[in-house]
């Protein structure tokens, strides 16, 4: 027989080895010219790979013998037409021309020293999502071709961000049960929120967690204090990215208004889950717990008469009326906007959500009608 070995057989489908073993290499066939045998397109790629590499002298791995043999022998009568048969092929005594590849399938994540160690066969979408968070690695996160693993530096910010990759938890690994445990925690923590910023009530004390030097620096110049006061405390908290607690609204048991402007700091009687009523009883509770915190009103027409007359038995001290929404944030106010809550009743308040006010105030008197 001429076609001998299994390399023989798929470089004569290729067309670069003719049928009596004559090699022809050098007139190595299009697809759209007529070869020995008539393949299906996806057969097509599967030959068009492999016969390139069995003529530079590269043997077939393990599973490439598999998929050989199946196409190989599922043209059967094409090659019977051609007087050959390779049904021998699927016996466990296959000849082969090259010596097979052995391929590295270890999938293995590793400390090793101060470092992690992946190892995993070539897994495109694996491979994309850790070349996507390189960039917030800490500390080193490349790939190594020589020895063809992952070296990342074992740093808690590693460590978190494979903790993330779901495609990365979706395999199997071989993994260290130091790492194992590290991931853990670093994902528990996250979908717990556990290592979030946050400030509880323990005790009748407010409590700080999990909170980096720079915000507490800024919580340290405001004032904090374990006793201070929990609703005052809860919206500067707010405005440094830091997570209230459930258990602060214990310290207002019989006092749902404050426990709302505590949680969302705009208040508008238009949001369909709260009462036109609501408005001037909330902004006086709010003034007569905060009394020395500034607060500025920007009302049109008898608008402006109707909150003063709601606010002006309070002993508040710092109200100021102004007359366009931008002397807010003048700085010849000399105030300080941490400790400065606004209250409006035109939709403008938007643009000033994010400008570092303690709290924001939307609230429009004679049930919702601004120019009433």
């Amino acid at each position: 027989m001429s076609l001998k070995y299994l390399e023989d057989w798929l470089l004569c489908m290729n067309g670069s080895l003719s049928i009596d073993g004559v090699n022809n290499a050098a007139k190595v066939p299009k697809w759209n010219e007529k070869g020995p045998i008539k393949l299906a397109t996806y057969d097509q790629r599967f030959i068009g790979s492999v016969a390139p590499m069995i003529n530079r002298g590269v043997g077939l791995t393990d599973r490439q013998v598999v998929l050989a043999v199946k196409v190989v022998t599922k043209y059967q009568r094409q090659w019977q037409q051609l007087g050959l048969d390779p049904s021998y092929l699927l016996t466990d005594d296959i000849p082969f021309r090259l010596t097979l590849r052995e391929i590295d399938r270890t999938t293995s994540a590793m400390i090793e020293g101060n470092q992690i160690v992946l190892k995993f066969p070539y897994q495109s979408e694996l491979i994309n999502h850790l070349h996507a968070v390189q960039s917030r690695r800490c500390g080193q996160w490349e790939f190594h071709k020589e020895n063809k693993s992952w070296l990342i530096d074992l740093t808690e910010g590693n460590v978190h961000l494979l903790s993330q990759l779901e495609v990365f938890r979706s395999m199997q690994w071989d993994i260290d049960p130091l790492l194992a445990k590290l991931m853990s925690d670093a994902h528990d923590g996250t979908v717990s929120g556990e290592h979030h910023p946050r400030l509880s009530l323990i005790d009748g004390r407010l409590t700080l967690r999990n909170v980096s030097p720079y915000a507490q620096a800024s919580l340290t110049d405001l004032g904090w204090n374990e006793d201070a006061d929990v609703l005052l405390w809860s919206l500067i908290a707010k405005n440094h990215g830091i997570e209230l607690d459930p258990s602060l609204l214990s310290a207002f048991a019989d006092r749902s208004l404050l426990q709302t402007f505590m949680m969302q700091t705009i208040i508008s009687p238009r949001d369909s889950n709260k009462q036109n009523s609501m408005g001037r009883p909330l902004l006086r509770e709010v003034m007569s717990h905060l009394p020395d915190i500034c607060f500025y009103f920007y009302y049109r027409k008898h608008n402006l008469d109707i909150m003063m007359d709601a606010v002006n038995d309070l002993p508040n001290e710092k109200i100021f009326v102004i007359h366009e929404p931008s002397a807010a944030m003048s700085p010849d106010n000399n105030v300080d906007k941490r400790k400065t809550i606004v209250v409006f009743d035109s939709n403008v308040t938007t643009r000033y959500t994010n400008n570092d006010f303690l709290g924001v105030l939307y609230i429009i008197p004679d049930d919702g009608k601004i120019d009433a």
